[in-house]
This record gives C-alpha cells, sequence and structure tokens, in this order.
C-alpha cells in the first residue's frame, strides 16, 4: 500500500481527509471496505465526484476486481462529462458482470454523448430486452429515433415508459412537444393538461417549447443527439471560415466538430471551471484543476479566460466565422464571445449554443446575451434546430 496523503480521505471509511482523522495514529486503521463503498456512492451523489473517485481508487488497491467500485467509476466519469475513461471502465465492466439494465443503459448513453448513435441504439435495446420496464433506457431510446426522424416511434416508446410510470414529467413533457411539432393538436392537449402541476423545471421548458415555436415561421428541425445537431449546424454553414468552440472542458464536443468539419478547430478554455457563481453553481464548478484534454491534430487549444485569450487571437485571425460553438453556461462569458467575435460573424455564419434552452433559467444565460447581441448588432437570424434532450439550440444569422 502507497503512503497517505494528508489531503487523501482516511481509509478507516470515515469519509473524513486522513489529516482529520487517523493521522496520529495510522496503526489503527482497519480499512472497512463496506462502510468506504458507501461512503463513495454517497460523495457520488451528493456531487462531489472527486472525493468519490479518490476514494474509489483507494478500495480498488485493496480489492482490484470491486466490480460495484469500478462502475461507479464509470459513473463519475460519465457525470463528469470524461467520456472516452467511462466507455473504458463500463466497458470492462460489461465484460466482466452479468447482463444489467442499468449498466447498459449508461455504456449506451456514453456512446450517446461521444456520437456513437448505433452502438447506443444496441445497448438502448438490450436494456430493455433484460427488463422491459426500465424506464431511463426508453427515455433514452426515444431521442435516438427523433435523430432516425421516426418520431412517430419515438412516441411509442415514451408512452410505452409512461406505462409503467404514468407520472414521469420528462416523458410527459418530451410527448406534449412531439405531439406540438408534429402538429397533432388532440394528442398534444391530452398530455398539456397531465402537466398542470408540473415541476418549475418542466414548466420553463414548456416556456421554452412555446416561445421557439412562436419565433420560428418554419419549425426548425428536432435533434436528439450532439452529434446530430452538429452534423445539422455543419451542413447549413457555408461561410469559408472559422470553427470556434467555447467551452472545451474534456474535450469531447470538439473532438467531435474536428471530425465532422475537416478543418482545424479552435477551442477557448481557461480549464478552472466557471468563472463566477451560476445559479445554483459555485464558481470553479466544471473545473478539470488547469489539466487540458488531449486532442487531434486539427485542433488548437488556446487556455485562459476568453477575455485575455481572445483578442490576441482575432488580431491573428481576422477572418470571418463559420460556425461557433458556445458551451460558455453563463451570461457573461456569452456576451465577451459575442462581443468580441461581432465584427467577424456575417450573414452565414452558424451558432450552436449548448444552454440555450432546458435549463431553470434558460431567459437569463446564453439567450440573454444573443438576444442583447441581436439589438445591438441588428442581426437578423434564424432557428435551425433545437434539442431538449441535449439543450442545444442553432441559429443561422441571415
Amino acid at each position: 500500500m502507497s503512503k497517505m496523503n494528508r489531503n487523501d480521505l482516511c481509509l478507516c471509511g470515515s469519509g473524513k481527509k486522513y489529516k482529520y482523522c487517523c493521522i496520529n495514529n495510522p496503526s489503527s486503521i482497519q480499512f472497512d471496505i463496506q462502510k468506504a463503498t458507501q461512503n463513495a456512492w454517497k460523495f457520488f451523489e451528493e456531487g462531489y465526484f472527486e472525493d468519490a473517485l479518490k476514494l474509489s481508487d483507494q478500495i480498488l488497491t485493496y480489492v482490484p476486481q470491486n466490480l460495484l467500485i469500478s462502475y461507479l467509476k464509470g459513473l463519475i466519469y460519465l457525470k463528469d462529462g470524461q467520456i472516452d475513461l467511462a466507455i473504458t471502465e463500463l466497458s470492462m465492466i460489461h465484460k466482466k458482470a452479468p447482463p444489467n439494465p442499468e449498466l447498459l443503459t449508461n455504456l449506451g448513453f456514453a456512446h450517446h454523448e461521444k456520437g456513437s448513435l448505433v452502438l447506443a441504439k444496441t445497448y438502448y435495446e438490450k436494456a430493455i430486452q433484460l427488463n422491459p420496464s426500465y424506464i431511463n433506457a426508453y427515455y433514452n431510446f426515444h431521442a435516438i429515433l427523433i435523430d432516425e426522424n421516426k418520431l412517430n416511434e419515438a412516441v411509442d416508446v415514451l408512452e410505452k415508459l409512461i406505462s409503467y410510470h404514468a407520472f414521469d414529467q420528462d416523458a410527459l413533457f418530451m410527448l406534449w412537444m412531439i405531439h406540438s411539432y408534429m402538429k397533432n393538436d388532440k394528442e398534444a392537449e391530452i398530455y398539456f393538461k397531465k402537466l398542470v402541476d408540473a415541476l418549475p423545471l418542466i414548466k420553463v421548458r414548456i416556456e421554452a417549447w412555446q416561445y421557439l415555436k412562436s419565433s420560428s415561421k418554419t419549425l426548425p428541425k428536432l435533434t436528439g443527439s450532439i452529434i446530430e445537431t452538429f452534423k445539422l449546424a455543419l451542413d447549413q454553414a457555408k461561410v469559408k471560415g472559422q470553427v470556434l468552440e467555447f467551452g472545451v472542458r474534456h474535450g469531447n464536443s470538439i473532438q467531435q466538430l474536428a471530425k465532422l468539419s475537416n478543418q482545424t478547430v479552435h477551442g477557448f478554455d481557461s480549464f478552472e471551471g466557471l468563472p463566477e457563481a451560476w445559479h445554483e453553481e459555485a464558481k470553479g464548478s466544471y473545473s478539470t484543476k488547469g489539466a487540458i484534454p488531449k486532442v487531434g491534430s486539427n485542433v488548437s487549444l488556446h487556455q485562459g479566460w476568453f477575455n485575455e485569450t481572445l483578442p490576441p487571437f482575432i488580431k491573428e485571425n481576422p477572418s470571418p466565422i463559420r460556425l461557433l460553438n458556445i458551451d460558455c453556461d453563463i451570461y457573461s462569458s456569452t456576451k465577451t464571445v459575442l462581443d468580441l467575435l461581432a465584427p467577424q460573424i456575417q450573414s452565414g455564419t452558424v451558432i450552436i449554443f449548448d444552454e440555450y434552452i432546458g435549463n431553470l433559467h434558460w431567459k437569463e444565460d446564453e439567450f440573454k446575451a444573443f438576444q442583447e447581441a441581436v439589438k445591438t448588432y441588428q442581426w437578423a437570424y434564424e432557428y435551425l434546430a433545437f434539442s431538449f434532450f441535449t439543450k442545444q439550440v442553432v441559429v443561422k444569422i441571415l
């Protein structure tokens, strides 16, 4: 066993750091696997991913074949957006453990996020075969069917879900929204009535869909995955110019953009997390602790705050913008990007927003920054695509 660090979680399973627990009497440590496992899961459920991961690794030094803890590591990576690591860990469990609908669904979702939709669909279908009442698999599966332009089948899958869980508000909202999208007014009304006492998050999604519907002469394309949103956006981005992403984090989306765009994609991120508090999220949330992800040769990363890294970049790269992928989350960062790049945003530029709809405070964040920019720079625009599954919206400057 390696020497304990003062800031490691104590091996006794207390959940405290070593320096606050058994540091003065290390011989007294009796590693309680069961208690440590409970604490690791508790850390994960409460959102302390770093602590959950540290404790999981400590457990695995004692019990390397602890599949439950290895599965927890896979979930931590998935929840934290480290998709490649999640796929590696969950795939290993899948090979060693008996078939499990929860594992299959999470592995499917990891591939869904990665853009491997055929694999994702396969895992969702296997999960449903194992447990026909496992609602998470149905919910994720419906998004694949949306991408396949099989909206009626997506409705069937969601209806199957509510046959097992009649009051699932996510599913009821999607059923209402999809029927409304297809202009099935009678069916939409049935589900809308079931959302009268909806949770606040569902109410703002209702508001967001009503806004999108009323703001579009022609309804934008409905998508169910990051990669299909990217494909549509790039296909519509005809301007010869740069592709930029703001908010890289672990590099999952920029890698997909780079592969699809067939050109160099520039990514901007401090890798230190949010520069300020964002509603319930504290300053520094989503940090990689300065760790820069490994990316392909056609990805160029620019580390630092946007207001520091973007001006010198613009000076050296004044050409038009073909496509922007804005995953800034917060209003101030989005405003900084749009204001600085406004001279290069022209007719034909396509912008993807990652947190434009679907979150509780959507009107205060990326949406607000864009609408202010529209007014300031007198941009005309149209919505090309949206997804309540990924919370993305694609707009094109006219």
